[in-house]
């Protein structure tokens, strides 16, 4: 399973993978929180990893519908990338 996910999404982060399993499963709540402790075991000069989960961060917040929050955290990604 982890092959196809890297295949369909390019992903090789076993750690976003996880994340990413937690939205299929629409288990929204754990997955905030799994990728906001991402964040604080992250260091700052990470920054592609960093962008990655706030990507994700907005994605869960799009499909609760908290679309200011989502357009926050993919302002915060595009930052990191920046």
């Amino acid at each position: 399973y982890l092959t196809l996910i890297r295949e369909e999404l390019h992903e090789t982060n076993v750690e976003i993978i996880l994340g990413i399993l937690l939205i299929e499963m629409g288990k929204y709540v754990t997955a905030r929180k799994y990728y906001l402790d991402l964040i604080k075991r992250t260091s700052d000069v990470n920054y592609t990893y960093l962008a990655v989960v706030h990507y994700y961060l907005g994605i869960i917040d799009t499909y609760e519908r908290d679309l200011d929050l989502a357009e926050s955290h993919f302002v915060e990604a595009l930052g990191c990338l920046n």
